[in-house]
């Protein structure tokens, strides 16, 4: 996560207090002030993390403090502005870098990022919206929590997107993909 304090991460300890924000419905988690430097230093930490794990990219998840009751006023030029950061951070230690579940910052993101991840985009009816990604020969990688649908298939294929079923705990008791 980079837009998120999560207390059982081995880093929790290095967030300061004034940079963790309200909690985000539904999770175990806390919005984090994206604005602050020293969130922004765990996060390089974090790529670097990775790439000493010998990652090839990642998936920021939790950028969308702008338009969430964050306890911050986090602006959406403040998230383009993290968002971009940690683009930079991620290429250049080579990892790609990709946009997940943020179809309003697509159009402002898609030159920077190498590919999308869209949950429940077909939920959402936001699908179309990654299109910018698929233009661009960049991959759009879409997740559903429900059982397989040939409809939703078909549509993916027609959008360009690579779509595949999962149960929403994830672990693994439930994976197909479109054909």
């Amino acid at each position: 996560s980079a837009g998120s304090y999560e207390s059982w991460r081995s880093d929790a300890a290095q967030f300061p207090k004034a940079a963790i924000g309200k909690k985000l419905v539904g999770w175990p988690e806390h919005y984090v002030d994206i604005r602050n430097r020293s969130v922004r230093q765990i996060m390089q930490a974090r790529i670097d993390n990775a790439k000493d794990k010998g990652c090839n990219g990642f998936e920021p998840d939790v950028l969308d403090a702008f338009t969430n009751q964050s306890g911050f006023p986090i602006t959406k030029q403040d998230e383009l502005d993290y968002i971009l950061f940690l683009a930079k951070e991620g290429h250049a230690r080579n990892l790609l870098v990709a946009l997940k579940n943020d179809p309003a910052l697509v159009s402002d993101v898609v030159n920077y990022l190498d590919f999308a991840i869209a949950e429940e985009c077909f939920e959402q009816e936001e699908c179309s919206s990654y299109s910018p990604f698929v233009f661009q020969n960049k991959a759009v990688l879409a997740a559903e929590y429900s059982d397989f649908s040939a409809k939703k298939c078909a549509k993916a294929k027609q959008l360009g997107l690579s779509l595949v079923f999962y149960n929403l705990g994830l672990n693994g008791r439930k994976y197909e993909p479109c054909p």
